[in-house]
């Protein structure tokens, strides 16, 4: 397990204490039961979001294992999985009305942006052979995951 940042270590550190006041005993006390209950307290009470409930459920795994040395307790179980959520995708009127600048170079570069749906950082190292008018594709490099391929849909 690779070392937290000093940020990260603080609020894994919050965690520890709010888990321990939450018992007013020590972590290293606390068992599979006691750990369920809170993370269900954690969930219903306060009402955390997913990923907020992850990243403290992160910040007691690392207690329990680093720390404490000792095997995550709670290991078998469930928690919420991360939402996915759809993109918006804009209607051509305000897509069109979103595009406007009279800089051609940088109109084609936001269509294809949007279109092929690439990061800034991709659209970023974007070179005209990554784009194939043929197939209509878009070749992304070093992309998030690695390289891949988009579609270039035709404009209207």
């Amino acid at each position: 397990m690779c070392e937290p940042s000093q940020g990260r270590k603080r609020t894994y550190l919050r965690e520890a204490e709010n888990l321990a006041r939450y018992f007013n005993r020590s972590p290293a006390e606390l068992g599979e039961n006691e750990l369920k209950e809170y993370l269900l307290y954690l969930i219903k009470e306060r009402h955390l979001s997913e990923g907020t409930f992850r990243y403290y459920v992160a910040g007691l795994k690392f207690l329990y294992r680093t720390t404490l040395k000792r095997e995550w307790p709670a290991e078998k179980i469930k928690h919420p999985k991360r939402r996915k959520k759809l993109p918006i995708v804009l209607d051509i009127q305000k897509w069109n009305r979103s595009f406007v600048t009279k800089n051609l170079k940088h109109k084609a570069m936001l269509m294809i942006t949007y279109s092929s749906g690439l990061r800034v950082s991709e659209t970023a190292r974007l070179k005209m052979t990554d784009i194939d008018s043929k197939r209509m594709t878009v070749r992304i490099r070093q992309g998030k995951g690695g390289d891949r391929y988009s579609f270039c849909p035709k404009q209207r």
